[in-house]
């Protein structure tokens, strides 16, 4: 079966993308996959499959209009059975390339409509309109679509539930050590707390990097790791005089992420409460329950379920830097105990909340559309 994966927005390091799906359905016998983008890097062979570039777009309207255009002529010549496509700008693509005779399937990573009302390039008073028109066009699109993929319980019940499947993002077991104590051997020393991944004001680092100087003990590190999205942001930080506090690392690699992780005492995920963070899932919390250290996290309802079912951290008001400091305090003053939550995490990761469990679903639906393919419908 002939697979084409296309995005014309994610870099072609994304995690979901590239190192969950895409290796996992080029590791099945018969699959040919290929990975189509739009990040200037050039063609690329990978063990498994190809990667095929359409170039750099200049801006968001270019990435629309050109990138459809070139998207629709390189994947038609690579003549796919199925089109598993992940950006919502292509959802007229897809509607096009089924209505070809090709499978589609609609990858879906966030509650676009509930993001949309967050989205700081979009003027204030014209984000509720593009919400709604969204929200039409949507529902016109997926009834072309073979299926959709959802990566959240939120963004799963949005759909019809004969075309839709769940597919959470948890941890690859292969990236973290499962050791009964987990860590790394060569942790640094001191106190530090990490947090990693894309850096926004709504994501809440600042209100993190506020609570360092509310701390009595003030030999704690912060490790910054990812990067800045918004102008500015990285020079307001440097300028608070907790800044001191921070060690800014910038982006790591995949493989660096366990290391990474596995030198700090907590991992911090304080979200903003904006309408698409309070039901969404950050990659970055599991990754912390599965390096073994406790989480410190918004305390919103899908969180504290998850937080509390597991025992696996601490929850706290993201608004507000002295909440944040509490929990910091918390794991301080009892670091048995929040050695014992950061381990219940690593267990929940071993044992169910992990990607070798969660994509057999994805198998499975792809093992559909093959029957599909050869009964002729």
């Amino acid at each position: 079966m002939n697979v084409v994966v296309l995005t014309t927005v994610h870099p072609r390091d994304d995690n979901r993308v590239f190192n969950k799906e895409i290796a996992g359905l080029s590791s099945v016998p018969g699959y040919n996959v290929s990975a189509v983008v739009a990040d200037g890097l050039g063609d690329e062979h990978r063990s498994k499959y190809n990667i095929i570039d359409l170039g750099a777009p200049d801006g968001r309207l270019s990435r629309f209009i050109s990138g459809n255009f070139k998207a629709f002529h390189r994947v038609k010549k690579l003549k796919p059975d199925v089109v598993h496509f992940h950006d919502p700008e292509l959802m007229f693509l897809g509607v096009i390339f089924s209505m070809l005779g090709m499978k589609v399937v609609f990858d879906v990573h966030e509650n676009v409509p509930a993001d949309i009302k967050d989205k700081y390039w979009i003027p204030g008073w014209l984000r509720g309109v593009v919400s709604l028109f969204y929200r039409i066009v949507e529902f016109m699109c997926v009834r072309f679509f073979s299926a959709i993929v959802a990566a959240t319980p939120d963004i799963y019940q949005r759909y019809p539930s004969k075309l839709v499947i769940l597919l959470q993002n948890y941890p690859r077991l292969e990236e973290f050590s499962f050791s009964d104590e987990g860590g790394s051997e060569d942790k640094p020393r001191g106190f530090s707390i990490a947090y990693l991944g894309a850096i926004t004001r709504i994501r809440g680092i600042d209100n993190i990097v506020r609570s360092l100087s509310l701390l009595s003990n003030k030999a704690v590190c912060f490790k910054l790791a990812g990067f800045f999205q918004e102008e500015g942001h990285q020079q307001d930080l440097e300028a608070m005089p907790e800044w001191k506090y921070v060690d800014f690392i910038g982006k790591v690699s995949r493989e660096e992420v366990g290391p990474f992780l596995a030198g700090a005492k907590a991992g911090v995920v304080t979200f903003l409460p904006a309408n698409n963070h309070i039901n969404a899932q950050p990659n970055k919390l599991f990754e912390y329950m599965a390096a073994g250290i406790p989480v410190i996290a918004s305390d919103f309802p899908l969180w504290r379920e998850l937080i509390e079912q597991h025992d696996c951290g601490y929850l706290v008001d993201p608004e507000s830097p002295e909440s944040i400091a509490g929990a910091i305090k918390a794991i301080q003053e009892n670091p048995d105990l929040a050695k014992t939550k950061g381990l219940n995490g690593k267990r929940a990761i071993q044992s169910e909340l992990n990607w070798e469990v969660e994509s057999k679903r994805l198998i499975d639906l792809y093992q559909g559309l093959e029957k599909q393919l050869v009964g002729g419908y």
